[in-house]
């Protein structure tokens, strides 16, 4: 920002001083010069064109963009508004009218002392105020995965499944895809039992792609198994059997037939609360 100043005033005077210079050069050059010289003079032609409309462009921001600091001053009069920043009146004046364009360093003031958007205040572009542009989010940005009121058991502990749901985790969609089935294949629930310390602890919160079902070795799935619903490690041996094994190794890892094990779906991310309730 701080040479927009500059770059206000230096504008016209390249456009200008380009003009002369390339109309010099067309009136002072043979005819058979120019011919040869044709294609590369329709090039800057239409080069010149869209910079004509592009300094159009700016000279209607500059106009834009003292309407904008009229609109942050609203009530105030100029000579408090002008006050502020060590300005006169007449300088707020010509601001907002476009005589003159503002420099920089007032810029920055005044989104400082307004908590203005500087993107808004250039452009038009974005929310008024800082705070305005940083709280919104997207919506649409997020899937929303519902947590289940269900406990998973990293123990040997009974467990009574319900799909009664206690609430939503938003993740970013990108994410989401980038990792897991689909929104609709994930679940929240919450563990309990130290078996699969130091991985994952009691209270953390897992999350459960039941669209991935079929077992890789060495993955962390929730399982039911032998009427209790938990979270293991799993590995396979030989003769159809899976072994069933916990990261703690105060527990005794154990096999059992594939056909007895109900996949749920694999754990693939978990988050924990460092603090204690």
């Amino acid at each position: 920002m701080k040479h927009v100043n500059a770059i206000y005033r230096a504008l016209p005077l390249w456009r200008a001083s380009f003009l002369e210079f390339f109309g010099y050069y067309l009136i002072t050059s043979r005819y058979r010069d120019f011919c040869s010289w044709q294609p590369c003079i329709t090039l800057c032609t239409t080069y010149i064109f869209r910079v004509v409309q592009d300094i159009s462009s700016f000279e209607k921001m500059l106009m834009t963009l003292g309407e904008r600091l009229k609109k942050i001053r609203n009530d105030v009069s100029q000579k408090d508004f002008g006050a502020k920043f060590g300005a006169t009146p007449n300088t707020i004046r010509r601001y907002e009218t476009g005589a003159n364009p503002p420099d920089a360093d007032f810029l920055l003031s005044v989104c400082n002392e307004y908590s203005i958007n500087p993107t808004w205040l250039l452009t038009g572009e974005g929310q008024m105020h800082k705070g305005e542009a940083q709280n919104i989010i997207d919506e649409s940005s997020f899937d929303l995965i519902p947590m289940i009121k269900a406990e998973l058991s990293a123990g040997g502990g009974a467990f009574v499944y319900s799909e009664d749901i206690k609430g939503y985790y938003a993740f970013r969609k990108d994410w989401v895809r980038r990792v897991a089935s689909g929104p609709k294949d994930m679940v929240m629930m919450r563990v309990i039992g130290d078996s699969m310390h130091p991985t994952i602890q009691a209270n953390d919160t897992v999350m459960v792609d039941t669209g991935r079902k079929a077992i890789r070795e060495g993955e962390i799935y929730a399982i039911r198994f032998d009427q209790t619903i938990m979270i293991k490690r799993l590995s396979f041996r030989p003769g159809g059997k899976i072994q069933i094994i916990s990261d703690n190794l105060a527990y005794q890892a154990y096999e059992a037939d594939i056909q007895d094990i109900h996949i749920i779906g694999q754990v693939i991310f978990f988050s924990r609360v460092l603090i204690q309730e």
